[in-house]
């Protein structure tokens, strides 16, 4: 946690709410946000990088309820007793998800207040008829979607959030100007850091995406013989960013993609931090891996499997996955033809109508990651599969047939009734039920090489997600 940074939020959450116009008078609202920072490695200064809203809710039950018990309180503090909940309900997630819903009620039932949710992308919201309105003093708005079409001020205040370029004019005319990530500016460049990439180019109005596509930023060394760089500056539509080398992120001579996360509440009266926790640590972050002056971030680990589920060894036994560990031979599946992974493109489009020439072999776990988590789905009565509706990243990957066609699914694309997964007997397990569960859980992930992938309640899994 850094007490600076959290300062450095506040002047600047202050100065977005105070000169966008304002919030509506008479009316009880608030809008959940978050500020992804770098603590800078050499210096200690703090870079902000990103806001969002739109956030969804991660961690255990214990953690979603005391991030929420931080609204309601501020709700009864100002008197009220209904509320309106406005989520996200689309292709990309539902936010707040179904399994959250009771949660959320229970936070504000602490103190006598219904809640109500609304998803939707129009005024025809509670919020629009309600504000400003006297008769409504008693009512609390809380946007977990963000209000991109908001006919009034919570659109301004929300504008940094849809756009690195508007967020970048609006953190550089702020208090905390010093936070803003310099442009990467060649002419005045210099590094001799092996670990990192030089700079990072992403399109302004896509989240964390640039012209590699959805599934990441570009990331590079500097090098004056390539035309990398100037062809990025060509184009005149990406942003180009001096790459900060987070504190902490250099261990045992790797490269790490250390970064911070400040989950906020803004509301009329105060701007709450109501956690500032690490996005990424180096038990689970991406490390940097070169590929001549390109750079990417591998090994994310991200939730596959749920404590007790069982994973199949090489010799055919079978550990619970809380049990197994680092030098563990699991049992691996290579389908054919499907490319071996340096990054995630190099295996995510793969598909095949046939798996004649897949192989079955052992892999090796080099790294286990461990997680609390709220919720989950439960598949055909006994698989366990962790899911987050509430997140764009809906995690590790599951090879699932469709139609005639096996693929790599995030569990929102294959978890379908009808559809199939493959287990370590090669033989299709065709979904038959799916139902969520509101438990809060340990849930895990392997890193297994050199095949990448393992089964996990006899089902195979990939052991690195999009990221």
């Amino acid at each position: 946690m850094s007490t600076t940074a959290q300062n450095k939020a506040k002047s600047l959450l202050n100065y977005i709410t105070g000169s966008s116009g304002g919030w509506p008078t008479n009316t009880n609202v608030a809008i959940v946000a978050g500020l992804d920072y770098f603590i800078e490695e050499s210096t200690d200064n703090i870079y902000f990088n990103e806001m969002n809203t739109a956030c969804g809710m991660y961690g255990s039950y214990a953690s979603q309820s005391a991030f929420m018990d931080q609204v309601s309180d501020y709700a009864n503090e100002k008197g009220c007793t209904t509320a309106y909940i406005y989520g996200q309900d689309d292709v990309r997630k539902k936010n707040p998800s179904t399994i959250q819903q009771p949660l959320i009620s229970e936070s504000f039932a602490r103190h006598g207040i219904a809640v109500n949710f609304e998803y939707g992308d129009d005024t025809g919201r509670t919020y629009f008829s309600q504000r400003g309105n006297t008769d409504h003093l008693d009512k609390f708005h809380l946007w977990m979607q963000s209000p991109w079409f908001s006919d009034d001020n919570l659109l301004e205040i929300v504008s940094g959030s849809f756009n690195k370029n508007s967020f970048r004019t609006i953190l550089g005319s702020s208090p905390v100007s010093s936070s803003l990530v310099p442009l990467f500016n060649p002419a005045s460049f210099g590094s001799n850091n092996p670990y990192h990439p030089d700079y990072l180019v992403r399109s302004p109005g896509q989240h964390a995406a640039g012209p590699g596509g959805e599934f990441g930023l570009e990331f590079h060394k500097y090098n004056s013989g390539t035309d990398a760089y100037q062809n990025a500056a060509d184009s005149g539509s990406f942003l180009i960013e001096k790459f900060i080398i987070g504190s902490g992120s250099i261990v045992n001579n790797e490269g790490y993609a250390s970064q911070h996360k400040l989950e906020v509440i803004m509301t009329p009266d105060r701007n709450i931090i109501a956690r500032d926790k690490d996005f990424f640590v180096n038990d689970s972050a991406p490390k940097y891996k070169a590929d001549g002056d390109r750079w990417y971030g591998k090994n994310t680990i991200m939730l596959s499997t749920v404590s007790g589920s069982l994973i199949k060894m090489y010799d055919g036994s079978t550990k619970q996955v809380q049990d197994v560990a680092a030098g563990d031979i699991v049992k691996s599946y290579l389908p054919a033809g499907m490319p071996d992974e340096f990054s995630a493109q190099d295996w995510i489009d793969y598909s095949t109508t046939s798996l004649d020439g897949s192989t079955m072999s052992g892999s090796v776990v080099v790294r286990t990651f461990e997680s609390e988590a709220f919720g989950y789905m439960l598949v055909n009565g006994s698989i366990k599969i962790p899911y987050s509706d509430q997140a764009m990243h809906k995690g590790i990957q599951y090879f699932t047939k469709i139609g005639d066609t096996w693929s790599w699914k995030k569990p929102d694309e294959g978890l379908s009734i009808g559809n199939y997964f493959l287990n370590s007997s090669e033989e299709e397990v065709e979904i038959t039920s799916l139902a969520e569960v509101s438990e809060s859980v340990k849930q895990y992930s392997l890193d297994v090489e050199d095949i990448d992938t393992y089964f996990q309640s006899d089902i195979v899994v990939h052991n690195l997600p999009p990221k």
